[in-house]
């Protein structure tokens, strides 16, 4: 008999001190902090820079170096140790909670309300306080604010007690308050009495919204009837907070006190973490002073299979190979500009007029300037002619008449040859476009020469009829200086320039014959070097020219015409060349335009490089061999 009363005294004082724990609140459950550190991911954590809320089994003022943070064993990069709320920090916000329904009337609403203002008194100097009353309606009694005489006024008065519980209603408008005024730290202070009752949204979802926008919530029951502590304490496990339960509701104010206490002394942790995409990442802190660690993990974002971008008009103008290619040719055209400007010599015809007019001085100025650039662009001349490939361009420049100075057809030629060369690498996509470039040497250098065997050829073509005219002239009792003069008077462009230029030097002392040699190496003619020597004759032995320059002019005619004739002969030949040479550009270009992946390979692999440049060299060999069949010298 003394046994049974013995054990049931044991048992009676166990509940006791049980009750009086709860009652006290020093002690959660159902997910309050052990002895160790506890960290719980903020909303405002955003891969790669992550935020935690670190909370400490007892009040402690921590420093930066206290607190170590391990990512796979790895310390962690640029991290910061603040309290939330802090100017600078991440921004803090708690939603109270408190049940409103008509089982909290008396005395428990009255705690609840003065439960609340201990809570308030707690809090940070930024921290943002809001109050929302919960029955079968919600009514927010305080927006989240962190101004301390609204939340005073909001506190001071007791709100109306309607029938229902909403709990679950209750949290997910919490929850989005928070999400809404962007809270990177946001919590939930729970109050309530009984179950729920009435709320249209289930447990699962409140607690998955609050999960997922990182809100813990800090359950405290008040004991009742209908007080069912088992659902309080899953939902402060499930998102990070403690559950606290109040025997009667003089313990409100105690728990909501240290409540307030513990979340505004909380730390908040700030990194930029460098784990690599797709990462299973284990976090572990560390506290000195405290034993054990805080351990978490997260899975970092991978990279995806396909980034679909949408991009502006203006950004598809800018991503354009044709935009590029528009750029290049404006640079290359304003670079060409520049030096064409800088190059070029000036018109002095305007000043010479001027200086007419002008004092001695002033002309003699004029004149002296005038000189000096003449001078400056004979060396220039004279450099570039004494490199060999440069005199004969030189001559064919000056025989095609080309009104731009030798030194400004190179510059701009090279400017050319950079623009092209971008334009290639554009459209292809490979360094090896530059290589296009060398293009445009080749077509100025062909152009040129182009232009000076044409005038080359009307001055064959024109001999002739010179000819006969000086022999004309050498009959009429006229010398043969004579004659060339009478057929300059009448000849056309470009026999008159050359035979003046002949008469010139004549003049100058060089004999006619030597003159009119030059001319026929000027102008690649061999059979003036025929009228060369009969003036020779003459000068030395006094022979019938006239005779000699009709005889000349039959054979030159004669050659005329055979030329004539092989020239139609192989005019299919010709054009085999042509069609052959031209033929693996077109096909080159058609199929870029068809398939440019097709065509891939020629240039981003050794093999199709080597296959492009043997392709190159057996197109201009065959060129140049066809070249060498069809051309028959007469």
């Amino acid at each position: 008999m003394r046994l049974r009363r013995a054990g049931a005294l044991a048992a009676l004082a166990l509940l006791v001190a049980v009750g009086a724990g709860a009652a006290s609140g020093a002690t959660p459950q159902g997910g309050g902090t052990s002895g160790s550190p506890q960290i719980a991911e903020t909303a405002g954590s955003r891969f790669p820079y992550k935020a935690y809320i670190l909370s400490l089994p007892r009040n402690a003022v921590l420093a930066g170096g206290e607190v170590t943070v391990l990512e796979n064993g790895q310390p962690v990069n640029n991290l910061q140790v603040d309290l939330p709320g802090k100017t600078g920090s991440a921004s803090l916000g708690v939603v109270l909670l408190i049940d409103g329904s008509l089982t909290m009337r008396g005395n428990p609403i009255a705690q609840a309300m003065a439960a609340a203002r201990a809570f308030a008194a707690r809090r940070g100097q930024h921290e943002q306080i809001s109050v929302i009353i919960f029955n079968s309606k919600l009514r927010a009694l305080l927006p989240l604010t962190s101004d301390g005489t609204l939340i005073g006024k909001a506190l001071a008065r007791k709100p109306q007690l309607v029938y229902g519980t909403h709990v679950f209603n209750a949290i997910v408008a919490a929850t989005k308050l928070l999400q809404r005024s962007a809270i990177s730290v946001g919590s939930i202070v729970l109050l309530t009495d009984g179950q729920n009752v009435g709320s249209t949204v289930t447990e699962r979802a409140a607690l998955a919204l609050a999960k997922a926008g990182r809100v813990r919530i800090f359950t405290v029951g008040l004991r009742s009837p209908a007080f069912f502590p088992t659902r309080l304490s899953r939902m402060a496990s499930t998102t990070g907070g403690t559950f606290a339960v109040a025997s009667k509701a003089s313990d409100l104010k105690a728990i909501f006190d240290a409540l307030g206490k513990t979340i505004s002394s909380q730390y908040l942790i700030q990194y930029r973490s460098l784990s690599g995409p797709a990462q299973r990442v284990y976090i572990t802190v560390k506290v000195a002073g405290f034993p054990g660690a805080a351990v978490a993990s997260y899975l970092t974002p991978g990279i995806p299979a396909s980034i679909v971008i949408h991009q502006t008009l203006w950004d598809r103008i800018l991503a354009s190979p044709y935009t590029a290619v528009a750029v290049a040719l404006l640079v290359a055209a304003l670079i060409g500009f520049a030096v064409f400007l800088f190059a070029r010599r000036r018109d002095r015809r305007l000043e010479q007029r001027i200086a007419q007019f002008t004092s001695s001085t002033e002309a003699a100025a004029l004149a002296r300037r005038h000189h000096v650039e003449e001078e400056i662009e004979e060396k220039e001349a004279k450099s570039l002619a004494e490199r060999g490939w440069h005199k004969r361009l030189l001559d064919d420049i000056e025989i095609g008449r080309v009104e731009m100075s030798p030194a400004r057809i190179m510059s701009l030629t090279a400017l050319a040859s950079v623009a092209l060369g971008i334009v290639a690498w554009v459209v292809i996509g490979n360094p090896l476009g530059l290589l296009g470039g060398l293009v445009v040497p080749f077509v100025v250098r062909w152009l040129i020469g182009f232009r000076a065997r044409r005038l080359r050829a009307e001055f064959a073509e024109q001999l002739p009829d010179n000819l006969d005219v000086v022999s004309a002239a050498l009959r009429a009792g006229h010398s043969l200086v004579g004659g060339l003069t009478v057929t300059v008077e009448a000849a056309g462009e470009p026999s008159k320039r050359e035979f003046s230029r002949a008469l010139a030097d004549e003049q100058l002392g060089v004999p006619l014959d030597e003159a009119l040699r030059l001319v026929a190496k000027r102008m690649d003619n061999r059979d003036l070097i025929q009228v060369s020597l009969v003036a020779r004759l003459q000068r030395e032995a006094g022979t019938n020219a006239a005779e000699v320059l009709e005889q000349v002019a039959t054979n030159v005619r004669h050659q005329m015409e055979l030329r004539r004739l092989i020239k139609t002969l192989t005019a299919q030949g010709r054009m085999a060349r042509w069609i052959v040479s031209a033929l693996p550009l077109f096909l080159f270009g058609a199929l870029y335009s068809l398939n440019k992946a097709y065509l891939a390979p020629l240039w981003n692999t050794n093999i199709g490089i080597v296959g492009i440049c043997g392709a190159a060299v057996m197109v201009f060999a065959g060129s140049f061999a066809i070249k060498k069949i069809v051309e028959i010298e007469v």
